[in-house]
């Protein structure tokens, strides 16, 4: 059965939610900076009285004082690298957050057709997504199956196996993706999940149906957690699939991105081609 993601949304909510995140995070930094600046301005202060081996040898402080000083000494110089530590990584989230906002904006700035989802796929399952119509007057879709292999080594990885088909207004509502149809040159979380034997029966009426052509068929494999691109002429896919926390399926973050300039558009790889 087929299983709606969610209705597509505005992508300028997600890109301000994204946005709130990151001023959170740059407060964040604004106030660990100022702590790492006070405490490095105590820590000097701290080591301005650690005795050196003159006072030392004056008798200026018992030993438990000095040995006192030397453990506040260590800790404070702790504290701080783990500041700084701390530090470092919020700049880097931040850095993602920002490159993330401006990924989600990006089909607000520039010409293109693209999808972008963040869902869980189970295994054997499918997520169809697209359904923007090109200058033709025809239908794109993408379906995209996650698979889990293993390398030699022994480590897991996923297989990202993808086509993209284009078909006719009436040859998409035969085959039910007029539920997918949209007006949207770009969306978000727009997409369905379908079982192995949904897409079987799909693939079964596009070897007989005319006016039906996959457009592109790539493939990546990829390790749990990575990021991975596939670029076919204008045509992108960028995908970062992980496991689900109970084994059961794929967690995946899906773009598929192309012009809408029908030039730019990929034209049809002739591999399961129907005329």
């Amino acid at each position: 059965m087929k299983k709606d993601i969610l209705k597509p949304i505005l992508g300028l909510i997600l890109a301000t939610v994204a946005v709130v995140v990151i001023l959170k995070k740059s407060e964040e930094i604004a106030s660990l900076k100022d702590e790492n600046e006070n405490l490095r301005k105590h820590l000097d202060s701290k080591t301005d009285v650690v005795p050196t081996k003159h006072n030392l040898n004056e008798g200026s402080f018992e030993p438990n004082q000095i040995t006192k000083l030397s453990e506040e000494n260590e800790r404070l110089n702790e504290e701080l690298r783990r500041m700084r530590l701390a530090l470092a990584e919020i700049q880097d989230e931040e850095k993602m957050l920002q490159e993330q906002v401006e990924e989600l904006t990006k089909p607000f700035e520039e010409k293109i057709l693209s999808s972008t989802l963040k869902t869980t796929v189970g295994k054997g399952e499918i997520l169809v997504t697209g359904g923007y119509q090109n200058a033709d007057g025809n239908f794109q879709y993408a379906m995209v199956e996650p698979v889990m292999e293993q390398l030699p080594d022994g480590r897991k990885v996923i297989r990202i196996k993808s086509l993209q088909y284009s078909m006719p207004p009436e040859v998409m509502k035969e085959f039910g993706l007029d539920t997918l149809s949209t007006n949207a040159r770009n969306t978000l979380q727009h997409g369905e999940i379908w079982s192995a034997d949904e897409l079987r029966s799909l693939n079964e009426k596009i070897a007989n149906t005319r006016g039906v052509d996959l457009m592109t068929s790539p493939q990546v494999t990829v390790l749990p957690g990575k990021k991975a691109e596939v670029m076919i002429g204008a045509y992108k896919m960028s995908t970062t699939p992980g496991f689900s926390e109970d084994g059961s399926g794929f967690d995946i973050e899906l773009r598929i991105e192309q012009p809408r300039d029908p030039e730019g558009i990929a034209q049809p790889s002739g591999a399961g081609q129907q005329r």
